[in-house]
């Protein structure tokens, strides 16, 4: 095990642990359990940030807020309302303005670019530590890729390992001087054989 990242908003929970091959995905919400896995390799290496607008959840509180309020005054000031319609009325709107509250709006990291994806929240604990933990699963991402095709093997065709060396430099997994060392230790590893 490399890392975990443990993320708890409300009722939800996210859980990612990450080994040298594979990152293990938990995830609990009030209606369902899933734990599944990813395989290293599936991944992608971009980021995309991903919320709502939490505008209009704001002005609709705002609203559930002051029609008790605007009622009150009415009551106070004509006596029109009744009583029993003001705690009905307070009732309503105050139970509308807690369920906005309580309502979790999405503030999320994906982590894209591969067959799949992985969801973070982004802010919990605190959006350096989410990030912190992509670049690490990003990281081992592209260790594990680049041991997987850079692995030297003598009845491998030089045209074959130039391919992957070229596809790697492609993938930003390795840099053009990388690229060139690699040659040249190919061509020393086919000298020496």
């Amino acid at each position: 095990m490399i890392a975990v990242l443990e993320q708890k908003r409300g009722f939800n929970y996210r859980r990612h642990t990450l080994f040298a091959d594979k990152v293990l995905v938990e995830t609990k919400s009030t209606s369902k359990i899933d734990k599944y896995e990813v395989r290293i390799e599936k991944l992608g290496f971009q980021t995309q940030y991903q919320a709502d607008n939490t505008m209009p959840g704001k002005i609709f509180l705002v609203v559930c807020i002051l029609i008790p309020v605007a009622l009150t005054i009415s009551e106070l000031l004509l006596h029109n309302v009744g009583m029993r319609n003001l705690i009905v009325n307070y009732v309503c709107w105050l139970g509308l303005a807690i369920f906005s509250i309580f309502k979790q709006h999405q503030d999320d990291i994906y982590l894209v670019g591969g067959d799949k994806n992985l969801v973070f929240y982004r802010n919990i604990p605190s959006e350096q530590k989410v990030l912190e933990f992509i670049e690490l699963v990003i990281k081992a991402t592209k260790d594990n890729i680049k041991n997987k095709y850079l692995t030297f093997d003598p009845n491998t065709p030089d045209e074959e390992y130039i391919a992957r060396l070229n596809w790697l430099k492609e993938t930003d997994m390795i840099t053009e001087e990388e690229l060139e060392n690699y040659k040249i230790d190919l061509e020393i590893k086919r000298l020496l054989s």
